[in-house]
């Protein structure tokens, strides 16, 4: 079953919705809700530091802001604990766009092609390795 950007299903008395907010990873850009509304699941929230392989980091940015947006107490992400209120948000939009502007200004300095992965990792450690970690109820 395909859809382009909401989908509702419906059984007996439950009702889920399924909606597509942007990309993010490229298997994980839908979102789905209970009737109730108080809790969403999808792969574009993490307890910790995704694979970015294949993701699209920019765009990524964009869809935690739609998600964000939305009416929920919980999100269930791909990976990690359960994670309540919206913090974890604006932390992922940060964390995203200082990994996009670092490498760009690495790469801007005609770094060879081994360094980017070495400073840009090291600040993103210093800076998120005690946030970015599985957070506890």
């Amino acid at each position: 079953m395909t859809f382009d950007r909401s989908l509702i299903l419906r059984r007996g008395s439950r009702t889920v919705e399924i909606l597509w907010l942007g990309r993010a990873t490229p298997m994980a850009t839908s979102s789905s809700s209970s009737p109730t509304k108080s809790h969403r699941h999808g792969d574009a929230l993490h307890g910790w530091t995704p694979f970015m392989g294949d993701s699209y980091p920019y765009e990524w940015i964009q869809t935690l802001d739609a998600a964000e947006k939305l009416d929920f107490h919980s999100v269930l992400g791909g990976h990690g604990d359960v994670m309540h209120g919206k913090l974890r948000f604006e932390l992922w939009k940060q964390y995203f766009q200082d990994l996009m502007d670092r490498t760009a200004a690495v790469y801007a300095e005609g770094a060879p092609s081994t360094k980017p992965k070495k400073t840009v990792s090291a600040f993103l450690t210093k800076k998120y390795a005690g946030p970015i970690r599985p957070q506890l109820p």
